[in-house]
């Protein structure tokens, strides 16, 4: 991997920076606003007067600190160079498709009268994976995602699956979302980890690299109809070797 991976960083620490960039956005707003307030609602003679000068230097220094924890993130944050440049050392692909499944009727289950979406993973009867995707930690893992008309399940997560069927297909392909959430002692989802949009007819791709070990959830985050609410599979990330 680059030199200039810290492999410390994870979704929380993007989140705090991200708080602290845009709260010292809203206060130059704030500030200007506040400083155009007093400046006609004082009078000239008044002590209490924000030259100019100190103002602009004020909302300069805000913008350096705004503007360079971006550049902070971008050297920082693993997956940053992959992202903006499309380049990294890709060491596992990861290929999934999500899709109508007509069999998944269930109510129980999430189904529908016809069916419902679904991800390719097989699954358990407690909604999880019937076999996880294994990957190592430390990893610049690479995923494809696709959209599909009839989702076709496998355990397979190697092969890049057939997905040209989908467009000339009687049921159109819908716009999904692939999330990746850590999950709590129920295999609840608690955070979201990474997403990317799935849209039909691309090659929807996300790079990722795990720092933490355990079970993670995938999850379409994009809303595709009251069946597509909650298209979720349990454990179906198992990340390992970082302890």
């Amino acid at each position: 991997m680059d030199k200039w991976i810290n492999p410390s960083v994870d979704s929380s620490f993007v989140l705090w920076g991200q708080f602290i960039v845009y709260t010292i956005y809203c206060l130059v707003a704030i500030s200007l606003i506040a400083w155009f307030a007093t400046r006609v609602t004082r009078e000239t003679t008044s002590k209490f007067q924000v030259k100019p000068k100190l103002f602009y230097t004020w909302i300069i220094l805000l913008l350096v600190a705004g503007v360079g924890l971006h550049i902070t993130t971008l050297l920082t944050i693993p997956w940053s160079r992959v992202g903006l440049n499309g380049t990294g050392d890709v060491q596992q692909q990861i290929y999934l498709t999500i899709g109508w499944d007509s069999n998944k009727t269930d109510p129980a289950k999430g189904g529908g009268p016809r069916g419902a979406p679904a991800w390719s993973m097989p699954l358990n009867d407690d909604g999880t994976a019937a076999t996880p995707i294994e990957i190592q930690c430390n990893t610049l893992v690479k995923f494809s995602v696709y959209s599909v008309a009839e989702v076709s399940y496998t355990t397979d997560y190697a092969t890049q699956p057939d997905h040209s069927a989908s467009d000339n297909a009687t049921r159109p392909a819908l716009t999904y979302g692939f999330g990746i959430f850590n999950q709590d002692a129920n295999r609840n989802n608690t955070s979201l980890v990474a997403q990317e949009q799935v849209v039909p007819s691309h090659d929807n791709n996300l790079s990722w690299e795990f720092i933490h070990d355990g079970f993670y959830n995938i999850m379409s985050t994009e809303y595709s109809g009251p069946l597509g609410s909650d298209v979720t599979v349990r454990s179906a990330i198992h990340v390992t070797g970082c302890n």
